[in-house]
């Protein structure tokens, strides 16, 4: 059986003329692209339809006379044909598949969006014709839409509980710091008083007050302490680069793990929502060095300037995998993402197994956000 062909109408021929075919195209043809369920329309080199299928019909909406010999423009809106006709040349000229998600109108005036498969096709005689396959994802799209939509509004109504959350946490440092700091002062302050007036006999009693004023004092230095890691009071005082200097004494201190801070420049000022951001993700940061990492020293790079906040975190520990550095369940490293996410920023997160691991982000100073001030 002779392969069949497709032939078009000389370049002589008017626009709007029928193509013929050297023969129509033969039954055979037509039988195997009416198998398909995908809609299928063949074009020539004139963007005129010379082949369609009846899945390709039953979705325009027009039967298969109406449309053959036919263009783009004779049925959709000409912003849709001007498209079409676009990715056409591009196939024509390149001799290359194109993929490009579309519009199209049908015949009831529902407009689809479709994913569009075009390729060349060159036939005995060395005539080009233009393969489409047309794949309806209207669905999907809407779909996608409110998946996207559903992210935004989790990720504004995640904003609106961190601030409230910080709010909180701001009132109850205060609380911690002004009022039980007072009443503690007080305390210590009788202690005082009581061991001025005890004679040389009462040295139990002086004993007794002389512990209850060293318990004081350690409490005092334990609501500091709370009320530092709720919210330090430095953060909004003396600004982001000093808190973080005072976190990695602090880190020091507690984990005898050593470090190296560069700060540049050393008076970076950003907003509350950026200041708070930052310092949360390097607390979190500095959590999981105490927990996973293994590491006995860590590199601080904070740096600003007019456009670009970036902050990198490096410690020579044991190191992740790809798909440690990846995977969901880790709450702690989706935190991090989300709080840079939602400032417009990235944050990337590098390292191999043995070679330690850098967190690194980036913050645009420009972005306005949802959580206040940037």
């Amino acid at each position: 059986m002779d392969n069949p062909t497709l032939e078009s109408n000389s370049g002589s021929q008017a626009h709007t003329d029928e193509p013929q075919a050297g023969g129509q195209l033969n039954d055979y043809l037509q039988k195997i692209i009416n198998s398909i369920a995908t809609p299928v329309v063949v074009k020539d080199k004139h963007h005129r339809w010379v082949l369609l299928n009846d899945a390709c019909c039953s979705f325009i909406g027009r039967t298969r006379e109406e449309l053959r010999g036919k263009t783009d423009y004779d049925y959709f809106p000409k912003q849709q044909a001007d498209v079409f006709w676009e990715m056409d040349d591009q196939v024509l000229l390149t001799r290359r598949e194109n993929i490009n998600e579309e519009q199209l109108t049908d015949s009831n005036g529902v407009t689809h969006t479709i994913l569009t498969k075009k390729n060349i096709y060159v036939d005995a005689a060395d005539e080009p014709f233009i393969v489409v396959v047309i794949t309806d994802i209207t669905d999907r799209k809407k779909f996608e839409d409110a998946l996207t939509s559903s992210h935004q509004q989790l990720r504004k109504l995640s904003a609106h509980t961190e601030a409230m959350v910080e709010e909180e946490r701001t009132r109850i440092a205060r609380a911690v710091h002004d009022e039980l700091g007072q009443s503690l002062t007080a305390l210590k302050m009788d202690c005082a008083w009581l061991e001025r007036r005890f004679t040389e006999g009462q040295t139990d009693l002086l004993a007794r007050t002389q512990m209850m004023a060293r318990m004081i004092d350690e409490t005092i230095t334990t609501v500091r302490r709370i009320s530092m890691e709720l919210r330090p009071e430095m953060l909004d005082d003396l600004g982001l680069a000093a808190t973080l200097e005072w976190q990695l004494q602090e880190f020091k201190k507690r984990t005898g793990i050593d470090y190296t801070a560069s700060i540049i420049p050393k008076d970076i000022r950003v907003g509350d929502t950026i200041s708070t951001a930052v310092y949360r993700v390097f607390q979190e940061t500095l959590t999981n060095i105490v927990r996973h990492a293994q590491a006995t020293r860590i590199d601080v790079l904070l740096t600003a300037d007019a456009h670009m906040l970036l902050m990198q975190v490096r410690d020579d520990g044991i190191g992740m995998t790809n798909e440690q550095r990846t995977q969901t369940a880790s709450l702690g490293l989706l935190g991090i993402r989300e709080r840079v996410g939602f400032l417009g920023g990235v944050t990337e997160i590098g390292g191999e197994p043995g070679h330690g691991t850098t967190i690194e982000i980036k913050i645009p100073l420009t972005h306005t956000n949802f959580g206040g001030t940037p």
